[in-house]
């Protein structure tokens, strides 16, 4: 079948790049989110890990915020896209709202684009070296 924008096929290149900003936005909400409710995370993990509770929450905060921020400009997209692909999973199987901010559908969007991530590269204007 023939293509009826055969001139749009010269950017394909490019794809994987608008995927790598649409999951660093997405991420970085969930960074904000996780952010503004320091208090109820920490009191609903607080059982669980004990006085450890501030630290891992900060740990996991500083990693979803490099993990935004190496998807956003493209540095070591592949490592970031499997981190990110973790997190899209542990927001799927963790169901309160104070941990996730967006419904399933959009954690699977977010999955579905970092396994995609993982699998082309990096796209243009990236920082990544191949292997």
């Amino acid at each position: 079948m023939l293509n009826p924008f055969p001139s749009l096929l010269d950017y394909t290149f490019f794809a994987p790049t608008l995927l790598r900003i649409v999951a660093a936005i997405v991420i970085a909400v969930m960074v904000r989110h996780h952010f503004k409710n320091q208090r109820e995370i920490r009191a609903l993990i607080h059982p669980i890990v004990g006085n450890l509770a501030r630290y891992l929450l900060a740990l996991v905060l500083l990693i979803e915020a490099a993990v935004a921020v190496c998807l956003f400009v493209g540095f070591e997209t592949q490592l970031a896209a499997i981190v990110g692909a973790l997190l899209a999973i542990r927001s799927l199987l963790v169901r309160p709202r104070v941990l996730s901010p967006f419904d399933r559908t959009t954690d699977w969007l977010l999955l579905a684009v970092c396994v995609s991530l993982l699998i082309t590269g990096a796209g243009g204007y990236a920082f990544d070296v191949p292997l």
